[in-house]
């Protein structure tokens, strides 16, 4: 896994101070008596960016220079964009994980299974709300622990069945 280098916090830096320069100077004043170093603000985006992988930093740097947003993102909604964008809503795990338990062809992801076996026994007993209630907060948990260790979305994939044939009698004369 590629960790975001100072280089690349230099590059969102310059991208905020480019496309928000009146809030960017507001939030991190470099003269007066609330002067912030830019050494401190970078390693402050560099911890805030731990656990981000290239292609993700790229694609939220992409959106922040085409958003034309009017308020600049902390570093900590630009991780969001950059984590965000690769994980499932808790709404569309949600979702998925519904249909999956009519339909065992419909992809979810192994987070999304494991919070669907952990409230499944509140879906037989017929306590939907619950259930999803549930499910939202093992799911973020589980989610946020997964982004932490810096892994990505993984696809559920059922374990392989023993196949039954029929045996084919022949008799012995």
């Amino acid at each position: 896994m590629h960790e975001i280098t100072l280089n690349e916090v230099r590059q969102l830096i310059a991208s905020l101070r480019t496309v928000y320069a009146a809030q960017f100077n507001k939030q991190f004043p470099a003269t007066g008596e609330s002067a912030i170093p830019l050494s401190v603000v970078e390693q402050i985006a560099l911890k805030t960016l731990v656990g981000v992988q290239q292609n993700q930093f790229n694609n939220a740097l992409g959106r922040l220079l085409t958003a034309g947003g009017r308020f600049m993102p902390s570093f900590a909604e630009f991780r969001t964009w950059c984590i965000g964008e690769s994980w499932m809503s808790p709404e569309e795990a949600w979702s998925r994980a519904c249909k999956f338990t009519t339909d065992r062809s419909v992809v979810i992801t192994q987070i999304t299974k494991y919070a669907l076996d952990e409230v499944m026994y509140l879906i037989e007993a017929g306590q939907m709300r619950a259930a999803q209630d549930n499910f939202f907060g093992t799911y973020n948990v589980m989610v946020a622990k997964a982004q932490l260790k810096g892994r990505q979305q993984e696809f559920y994939t059922p374990p392989l069945q023993l196949e039954h044939k029929e045996p084919k009698h022949v008799p012995v004369s």
